[in-house]
């Protein structure tokens, strides 16, 4: 079958590499819909996200589809019905699901419609899921506990022999001295 290309005017073609280039250089992307939030709640979203090194733009479909082929970012496609705004950033992606789940819980006009995160699709429970997580550091320190648990035990354990037969020694020079 033969796939007509679409042809763009030159400023429609300028978001299109720039959708590219965010596809290439984010590790998530969050669809949205935001139909019927104000500007001044949009803007606040932004701001709130832009802490988080993400970014939210608002994208037409065709435009977003039109970028996302052969990249991963083409498994959204699902997601891109009606008004879209498209979160993207290299930072840490549970601190841009936590700010859309709780400015989406403030304001009911945010609707959380799929993720992807890293590679993997996520939908609205799966972003639930992901902002429910304690951020990266707590993890990585979470993580670094565990390891370090089990030769902690074991130097304890080695140590409390160690300690047990020097114990056991001056027992018996107690009782030699005792007995002198």
């Amino acid at each position: 079958m033969n796939e007509r290309r679409q042809t763009y005017r030159p400023e429609k073609e300028a978001i299109v590499a720039e959708l590219r280039e965010r596809a290439a250089q984010s590790r998530y992307f969050f669809v949205t819909g935001f139909q019927g939030l104000t500007v001044a709640a949009t803007s606040d979203l932004r701001g709130r996200l832009r802490k988080g090194q993400s970014r939210l733009q608002v994208v037409p479909n065709r435009l977003l589809r039109q970028a996302a082929k052969g990249t991963p970012a083409e498994a959204l496609a699902a997601g891109l019905k009606g008004d879209t705004a498209l979160v993207t950033g290299a930072g840490d992606p549970v601190d841009a699901a936590k700010t859309l789940l709780d400015f989406s819980k403030a304001n009911d006009k945010l609707k959380l419609r799929l993720a992807l995160v890293e590679g993997s699709l996520l939908q609205p429970d799966d972003i639930r899921a992901l902002a429910a997580l304690p951020p990266r550091p707590v993890l990585l320190a979470q993580l670094l506990g565990t390891l370090q648990a089990a030769p902690t035990g074991l130097v304890r354990a080695l140590s409390e022999k160690l300690a047990s037969l020097v114990r056991v020694l001056q027992a018996a020079q107690d009782r030699k001295a005792q007995a002198a």
